[in-house]
């Protein structure tokens, strides 16, 4: 069963978009579309591999200043880590 999440806007200077692939109740892939600065891009990439093997009801893959930190953005970046986390939050079935 294929998820899709969204959050952002071009306008705002931030949209992420996530795809997952689940089967079984499990993340078997993930990939993310990215309007933004190349830490988005890398926190988003970062986020993806983390999913993998992960329950979707549940997913374990850290916190938005995880993976600023992770990506070494600037502290100023964690917004657009709370919009990745919006996204996530956003996943429902396609």
């Amino acid at each position: 069963m294929r998820y899709l999440g969204e959050a952002g806007a071009e306008r705002l200077g931030t949209w992420v978009r996530f795809a997952v692939q689940v089967e079984g109740g499990f993340v078997k892939a993930a990939r993310c579309q990215v309007y933004g600065c190349p830490d988005t891009a890398a926190a988003c990439s970062v986020v993806c591999d983390r999913l993998v093997d992960q329950p979707i009801a549940a997913p374990v893959i850290g916190r938005p200043e995880d993976w600023r930190m992770n990506v070494g953005a600037p502290v100023e970046k964690l917004g657009r880590m709370l919009m990745i986390e919006d996204a996530l939050g956003a996943l429902r079935p396609a």
